[in-house]
């Protein structure tokens, strides 16, 4: 399970006699002085051709985090129940995957090839996705505190909780990319697109409920509506991780494989490099 590069160039001009390098596969010498430029063509290297840092560290955070959500949701929810009998465990069972995604799944990481795949700390998205876990935190506080808490309450914080778990489908799609994880990306954007719709059934009901009905219910239709989001959100990121893990660990597994084949074709690249001669000047 390799991907390659992508099929287009990632420079307007070769590095060392200004060539237009456009239409010219990455990776390939410039057609007219026959000099290959690494500069762009490493930032865009497949997932498992990575160093192992990228390798292991992405790898390794996929399938825990998957772990994590799949035994700390429940088990978040049970505590809270056996230990708290006036505070519903449901919300923390549904916040837990949002906070262990910002913790675990977007690093601060300053790197180039990360930086190119949008998955580093200075992405817009990937930082809304990594401080969006504080507005679950507020609502786990405000529910061990008022547990009765009214609903417009309620709404006002699931709103940036919803924004998260969408946010964080864009990051997974960007990831099942640079993995070359097919079924990952049409899973991810098969969310983003039934979140939009539940999106849209929330602001049609939301003009419903304000032209036929009284304050009250408007913000239960609207709490409804985002409760919906977020536990169809957090159902279908289970979903997707489960199947981002197998290519996770698969890719560990077969790490030293995949990079005795970046290995061979460096060594076949420079050898067609050397039958150029030496570089003009």
């Amino acid at each position: 399970m390799t991907s390659g590069s992508t099929s287009t160039v990632h420079q307007l001009s070769c590095g060392h006699c200004g060539y237009d390098l456009r239409g010219t596969s990455p990776g390939r010498p410039c057609p007219e002085c026959g000099r290959r430029s690494q500069t762009d063509v490493d930032a865009y290297t497949p997932f498992d051709h990575s160093s192992r840092r990228i390798v292991f560290g992405y790898g390794w955070r996929i399938p825990l985090l998957t772990l994590l959500v799949l035994l700390g949701a429940p088990a978040t929810f049970f505590l809270i129940q056996r230990g708290l009998t006036q505070v519903p465990g449901l919300p923390f069972a549904f916040g837990f995957p949002g906070v262990a995604f910002s913790l675990l799944l977007v690093p601060a990481w300053k790197d180039r090839l990360t930086a190119v795949h949008q998955l580093h700390g200075r992405d817009p998205v990937c930082r809304l996705v990594r401080w969006g876990c504080i507005s679950w935190l507020l609502l786990f506080v405000l529910y061990l505190v008022y547990p009765t808490m009214p609903s417009a309450l309620l709404t006002l914080i699931l709103i940036p909780c919803s924004v998260q778990y969408l946010l964080a489908f864009v990051v997974l799609e960007r990831l099942s990319s640079w993995m070359a994880e097919s079924r990952g990306i049409e899973t991810f954007r098969f969310l983003q697109f039934g979140v939009a719709l539940v999106i849209f059934g929330f602001l049609a009901s939301l003009v419903v409920e304000l032209l036929f009905a009284a304050g009250g219910s408007v913000a239960w239709a609207v709490f409804s509506s985002l409760t919906v989001l977020v536990v169809l959100s957090c159902l279908g990121m289970v979903v997707g991780l489960l199947e981002l893990s197998k290519t996770a660990l698969f890719h560990i597994l077969h790490y030293h494989e995949n990079q005795g084949i970046e290995e061979r074709r460096a060594e076949r690249d420079r050898g067609e490099d050397s039958r150029w001669g030496p570089p003009q000047r």
